[in-house]
């Protein structure tokens, strides 16, 4: 024993001494340029493209069109939100997912209300703490129309009583409509509408502290502006703990068809004093007639980083044509107009019109237009404005339409991320015109105006039928986008829609073959530092590319993370 003990001692040390000198040469080793592929395979980012049929039902299921029907949480969920039946007997249905693609709730949602009322115009914001606030229009029993809002916690269980607290009580037969939900930093929230009573009715906004209170009175504060049919009000926060309302003045054709369309505004304080005045803010007298009509598009607004907005709106610039063309201005929050007259986004020759707005990081904002050419074919253009209004990427912008096989797309939703300085984009695109074939799109671009994919962008979705997307959220929590779309593969019908998802990364973008073949690889600024696949090496199921995490459309997610209710 006494050997060994000395044997022991003399060759301990050299024996340590020779496992920490291979250790560093290993360590040396792997951390060299060009070991890059020694790390384990397990340690890369995996590729995620989940499908999650959220409801896919008899009954008709649809997002509706006010651009705020899904939300990131702070826990890295999402929330969405959809109406299911078709008027005037709709419901509207509630769904928390996780970042693993699991369902918080049964298949087919939770239902807000289910009442025998007839509920739709639903929008969705998160709670600045947890959970998410919940808003649509129901139908009263005089006939008209309310707007309820409700807070759902992390559970999903409401908070606020019976279906959620009235907004503002309508007078005589209002039929409120269109909400737009801002929360406010205290666990609070701020709801606008659309009133809908009559041809001089004002914007409504009312502010619920966080038990659901009333703080604005029973009735709300009206928003201002001239005379006219004012229509789909707009909200963002000011960045100080009020509020920041546009909508666009339509006018009254009876009275005189030739009176111009105004940009109108207000800016709330907490405790619903109007900072610009009773009357509000005209942002801009348009050159567009009246009109009782309009799109769900026509307008945007953002925050600046200043307490203040960034508003893009068509209009018709007279430079050129006497087609439509897409005009922004940046308002500060004492009202002034920082770019003058307004930018014109583009004022060429043909038809322009708004397809989406995106906040930059700087102020400025990404404007995403459409040239349109014909009934079926389109060119979708972005714009890059800085803070002072002037054209980044040019005047003619990043084309992100394909640069030779024409179509139809529109309908985009996107986000930019400043930490990975990143546009994230998604849109519909119509594959086949004489199939009645529309597929979900996706792109990315650098902060700059580097495309980071192939031209035309990458086919998400390409199921049987038509899917017409409606929106996409990023989670920088989850490192993940959510895109939410109305689907037409299982009844081919308008009567039947479904509501699906799919939670993407930018791993599985990476290795997505391109949309379109016989493009030149280097054209452009296009990222060709990728692994390239061809469409037959692609896993496909049911027409759908998935990667390695993918759920089957037919199979409900288990419940997964999803906080548990007490």
């Amino acid at each position: 024993m006494r050997l060994a003990a000395i044997i022991f001692q003399k060759t301990f040390p050299r024996v340590l001494l020779a496992i920490l000198v291979v250790s560093f040469i290993l360590v040396f080793d792997c951390c060299k340029p060009g070991k890059e592929s020694q790390v384990p395979q397990e340690e890369q980012e995996e590729e995620v493209m989940i499908e999650i049929p959220l409801s896919t039902t008899t009954n008709n299921e649809e997002f509706c069109q006010l651009n705020q029907s899904v939300a990131t949480l702070a826990d890295g969920r999402f929330g969405v939100v959809w109406e299911v039946g078709s008027f005037p007997q709709r419901d509207v249905a509630l769904q928390m997912i996780t970042r693993y693609g699991t369902l918080c709730f049964e298949p087919g949602g939770k239902l807000i209300a289910n009442t025998r009322s007839d509920e739709g115009d639903a929008v969705i914001v998160a709670h600045p703490f947890s959970g998410v606030f919940v808003a649509f229009s129901q139908k009263n029993g005089n006939g008209g129309r309310r707007i309820l809002v409700q807070y759902f916690n992390d559970t999903g269980e409401p908070m606020w009583p019976g279906d959620g607290i009235v907004a503002a009580d309508a007078v005589q037969r209002e039929a409120q409509s269109k909400p737009t939900l801002v929360p406010d930093s205290s666990g609070g929230v701020y709801v606008c509408f659309d009133p809908s009573g009559n041809w001089d009715d004002e914007v409504k906004c009312q502010h619920l502290d966080a038990y659901g209170n009333r703080l604005w009175g029973d009735l709300g504060k009206t928003a201002g502006g001239e005379a006219g049919l004012k229509v789909f009000p707009r909200a963002i926060r000011d960045g100080t703990g009020g509020l920041l309302v546009f909508w666009r003045n339509q006018r009254n054709v009876f009275v005189d068809p030739n009176q111009p369309m105004i940009m109108e505004g207000q800016h709330f304080s907490a405790d619903g004093t109007k900072l610009w005045g009773e009357r509000g803010k005209t942002v801009k007298i348009t050159n567009l007639a009246a009109s009782n009509g309009y799109t769900f598009r026509f307008m945007g607004v953002v925050p600046d980083i200043n307490s203040g907005a960034v508003i893009v709106f068509n209009d018709w610039t007279q430079q050129t044509d006497a087609e439509l063309d897409v005009v922004a201005q940046r308002v500060a929050d004492d009202g002034s107009l920082l770019w003058g007259e307004g930018t014109v986004v583009t004022g060429d020759w043909g038809h322009q019109q708004l397809d989406a707005i995106i906040a930059a990081d700087d102020g400025g904002v990404f404007v995403v237009v459409s040239d349109q050419l014909n009934e079926s074919e389109n060119i979708l253009r972005i714009y890059r404005l800085g803070p002072d209004g002037q054209h980044r990427w040019g005047t003619e912008g990043v084309r992100l339409s394909h640069p030779t096989d024409l179509s139809l797309d529109y309908g985009l939703s996107g986000n930019f991320d400043s930490l990975s300085n990143r546009l994230r984009l998604v849109w519909t695109r119509l594959k086949d015109s004489a199939s009645y074939d529309f597929d979900v799109m996706a792109a990315r671009f650098t902060g700059d105006g580097q495309s980071l994919d192939t031209p035309g962008g990458i086919t998400l979705i390409s199921a049987q039928d038509a899917q017409f997307t409606i929106a996409m959220v990023y989670s920088q929590a989850a490192g993940l986008w959510l895109a939410v779309w109305d689907d037409r593969r299982k009844s081919q019908s308008w009567d039947d829609l479904d509501v699906y998802a799919a939670l993407v990364n930018d791993a599985f973008l990476d290795n997505q073959p391109p949309l379109f073949t016989g493009y030149q690889e280097n054209a452009g600024s296009v990222n060709t530092n990728k692994k390239r696949i061809t469409p037959g090496n692609v896993p496909v199921l049911n027409g759908l590319l998935h990667t390695r995490l993918f759920r089957l459309p037919n199979q409900a997610p288990p419940r997964l993370r999803c906080p548990q209710r007490n």
